[in-house]
């Protein structure tokens, strides 16, 4: 018989199983060297980046924002894609009207800036990023760019 047993208890194969998620999670969504570059303190720098991102989604599963790391991610994912969506959807609309008040002349440049200084205004005020807002979330108006 022998003196040390190299089977694994419950506990050893949870945490091993933790472990292989992690990197498939951090393989496949998070940018684990994604980057292609050849020094190590790239790769370094990459490993780092993608911990500091686990950490956030674990964060955000703390906070209520899913039961598993994954359903964080999903939900962040989604909320990505609606505002690139309607990043994407802005520019259109902007082209529009650029080409509706072209024939005004000289005009038109000061219009185009009325209308871009209106939205850049709500959408700083739609998400939050107002002076006061930041005051009351102890940031800094200044240290964000909106």
């Amino acid at each position: 018989m022998p003196l040390v047993s190299l089977s694994k208890t419950p506990l050893q194969r949870f945490h091993g199983w933790g472990i292989e998620v992690y990197f498939k999670e951090a393989k496949q969504y998070l940018g684990l060297l994604w980057e292609q570059t050849e020094t190590f303190a790239s790769h370094l720098a990459s490993i780092h980046l993608t911990a500091v991102r686990y950490c956030l989604l674990v964060l955000g599963q703390l906070q209520g924002a899913g039961a598993r790391v994954c359903e964080v991610r999903a939900a962040i994912g989604e909320q990505l894609s609606h505002l690139d969506f309607a990043k994407r959807l802005w520019g259109f609309f902007r082209a529009l009207i650029a080409e509706a008040v072209e024939g005004l002349g000289d005009t038109t440049a000061v219009v185009m800036s009325a209308i871009d200084e209106q939205v850049q205004r709500f959408f700083v005020q739609a998400l939050q990023l107002d002076d006061f807002t930041l005051q009351l979330e102890g940031a800094e108006p200044d240290s964000i760019e909106a």
